[in-house]
């Protein structure tokens, strides 16, 4: 008799002990926020979502263009072979809607490359884009178009044949070579003016007023 009344105070006291931790397992659950008890799918631990697990977040942003490389040459250097720098201002012209971005004072260097730096206030959007190249003593020279992307674009312009004519010198740029070029570089020969020295030989001579000749009354583009 002893024993059976032992027996049944150790099966309450189990009994009890399983409820207690049965009630602590419940709560520990129902604070756990966004968690699913029951088929139910509980967002504060204390009452059910109405709407349903929230979908996930999605972030995207906005991978921007940071450089576009381009290779350019001014015609009539000497030597002629790794003679290309010049102080190039570079227009890039959407060829869907023209609209244009600007860069000016673009240094290239002897073989020709240079690089234009996109600043994250105007970025360039993706897309295809007409170049217009004119050199430091140079007209206007327009080139096709090309496609422009985030990967890093690193246009050779000198394959389609083309190079920056020489000859605009005068202070005032009217991107045509006439007698105020002429004027101008008359004014600085035997002298090594860097603008007027249209060859890049160190030395404004009658080599550069040929150059300037050749091209005398053109039009850039």
């Amino acid at each position: 008799m002893k024993y059976k009344k032992y027996l049944t105070n150790f099966f309450y006291f189990a009994a009890g002990l399983s409820l207690l931790v049965s009630i602590v397992l419940v709560v520990w659950l129902l604070q756990k926020t966004n968690g699913n008890i029951l088929g139910l799918h509980w967002c504060n631990g204390i009452s059910p979502c109405t709407e349903g697990p929230q979908p996930p977040v999605t972030v995207t942003a906005f991978i921007r263009i940071v450089d576009v490389k381009f290779t350019v040459y001014p015609e009539k250097r000497e030597p002629a072979i790794g003679n290309w720098a010049t102080i190039a201002d570079v227009r890039l012209q959407d060829c869907n809607n023209s609209n244009n971005f600007t860069y000016n004072a673009i240094v290239t260097n002897s073989i020709g490359k240079g690089t234009v730096v996109i600043p994250s206030s105007n970025p360039l959007p993706e897309g295809d884009y007409r170049f217009f190249i004119r050199g430091y003593s140079h007209l206007n020279e327009e080139f096709n178009c090309y496609t422009l992307d985030t990967i890093g674009p690193d246009i050779d312009l000198t394959l389609e044949g083309k190079e920056l004519l020489a000859g605009e010198v005068s202070n005032s740029y009217d991107n045509y070579v006439n007698s105020l070029d002429m004027s101008v570089l008359i004014g600085k020969l035997f002298t090594n003016d860097y603008k007027s020295d249209l060859n890049q030989d160190t030395l404004v001579n009658g080599l550069d007023f040929g150059n300037q000749i050749y091209n005398l009354f053109k039009n850039g583009d």
